[in-house]
C-alpha cells in the first residue's frame, strides 16, 4: 500500500472463480481499498456518499466507478448505508501465513521435553562391534571424484516434514480487534480531506487534485483532537465553498492548511448568508493571518508605484535638457 495506508493481507488464494475473472483494475481497487477500511473491514463515507472515495485513492470517480460496481456484482464489496463493507476482509486478516505456521510448530517443537528412551529389558541391543569393511557397499552410491575430496561439503540434515495445524477451531473464537482512538480518527480525516477536495474542485476551475499527505491532514487532525465533531468541520468547508462562489478572489485561502482550529472557530457557527453578503460595506471578518498577508501585498505593490513613479520623472527631465 502507500506510506500514508496501513499494512493490510490480502488473501493469496480468495475463494471462488469470480476473483481472477475480475479485470487487473478491478483488483487493484480493491486492494487501495483494504487499505482505506477499519478493523472492522467497514469504510465510512462522508455525505458526498461513494464519489468521496475518489479522493480518498487519489483517482476521478469517473474511472472508479465501473471497476467499484464489478467488485460490488462478483460479492467483494457491498453498501450498507452510507458505509462500504468488505465481506472477506475479516478472514484475511485473521488468517495465518505459512511462515506463521511454521513458526507456531518449531516453537512445540522446542517446549517438548527431550526424554530418553526405553527399552523392553528382553530387547537385545544391536551389535556395535560389527565390522563395517564387511559390507557389501553399493559401488553406485560411493562413487567419489578424488580430484574434489577437499571441497566436499556436509549437507545439514534434512528438516522433518511440517504439519499443516487446522486454524478454524482456534480462529472460531477471537474476537476482532478494535480500532484504536487514532486509528478511526486517521479514517475520520481522510474522509473530510476526500470532501474538501471534492467541495474545492466544484468551485475552483482547473483545481489540483491534492494528494493527502501528513502535512494536508494536519489541520483536520488538530480540529478533530480539540473536540470539533466532522458535521462541524463539513458544514466550514460548506461556507467556505459558499464564499469562493460570492468572492473568487477568497479560492487562495480554500487549501487544506486554512482548516486549523483557529480558523474553524470563526466560522462554525455563521450560516451561509453570514458569509456570502456584505452587511454594512464590509466583508465577513478575516483571520489574522489573512490580514497580515494582505497587508505585505499591499505594501509590496506601493513600493513598485513609487518606483516606476520615479523612473517616469527622471526620464521627462531628460527630454527636458534636449
Amino acid at each position: 500500500m502507500g506510506s500514508w495506508l496501513p499494512w493490510r493481507k490480502l488473501a493469496s488464494n480468495p475463494p471462488g472463480l469470480d476473483w481472477p475473472a475480475l479485470p487487473w483494475q478491478s483488483r487493484g481497487l480493491y486492494a487501495l481499498l483494504l487499505g482505506l477500511a477499519n478493523d472492522a473491514g467497514r469504510i465510512p463515507l462522508g455525505r458526498l456518499g461513494l464519489p468521496s472515495l475518489a479522493g480518498g485513492i487519489n483517482a476521478p470517480w469517473s474511472e472508479v466507478h465501473p471497476h467499484f460496481d464489478a467488485l460490488v456484482s462478483a460479492g467483494w464489496l457491498e453498501v450498507e448505508g452510507s458505509d462500504v463493507f468488505l465481506p472477506h476482509f475479516a478472514d484475511s486478516q485473521r488468517a495465518a501465513t505459512t511462515a506463521e505456521r511454521v513458526a507456531e510448530f518449531r516453537k512445540r517443537m522446542r517446549n517438548d521435553a527431550v526424554t530418553d528412551e526405553k527399552r523392553p529389558s528382553n530387547d537385545s541391543l544391536p551389535d556395535r562391534n560389527e565390522s563395517v569393511t564387511n559390507r557389501e557397499l553399493d559401488k553406485k552410491e560411493i562413487r567419489l571424484d578424488q580430484n574434489r575430496k577437499d571441497s566436499l561439503v556436509i549437507s545439514e540434515p534434512k528438516q522433518p516434514e511440517l504439519e499443516l495445524v487446522p486454524q478454524q477451531a482456534a480462529d472460531a473464537n477471537q474476537k476482532p480487534k478494535e480500532p484504536s482512538k487514532a486509528q478511526i480518527q486517521a479514517q475520520v480525516a481522510l474522509g473530510l480531506f476526500a470532501e474538501l477536495v471534492a467541495a474545492r474542485m466544484s468551485v475552483i476551475a482547473g483545481a489540483e487534485q491534492l494528494q493527502p499527505r501528513p502535512a494536508a491532514l494536519a489541520g483536520i487532525k488538530a480540529c478533530l483532537g480539540q473536540g470539533y465533531t466532522p458535521d462541524q468541520i463539513r458544514h466550514v468547508i460548506k461556507l467556505k465553498a459558499a464564499e469562493v462562489r460570492a468572492y473568487p478572489g477568497q479560492a487562495r485561502w480554500f487549501v487544506p492548511k486554512w482548516f486549523h482550529p483557529a480558523n474553524v472557530e470563526q466560522y462554525y457557527a455563521l450560516s451561509e448568508a453570514d458569509v456570502t453578503s456584505v452587511k454594512g460595506g464590509r466583508r465577513p471578518s478575516k483571520s489574522p493571518a489573512d490580514i497580515k498577508r494582505e497587508a505585505e501585498l499591499d505594501a509590496y505593490f506601493a513600493r513598485q508605484d513609487r518606483k516606476h513613479d520615479a523612473i517616469d520623472v527622471a526620464s521627462t527631465e531628460t527630454r527636458r535638457e534636449f
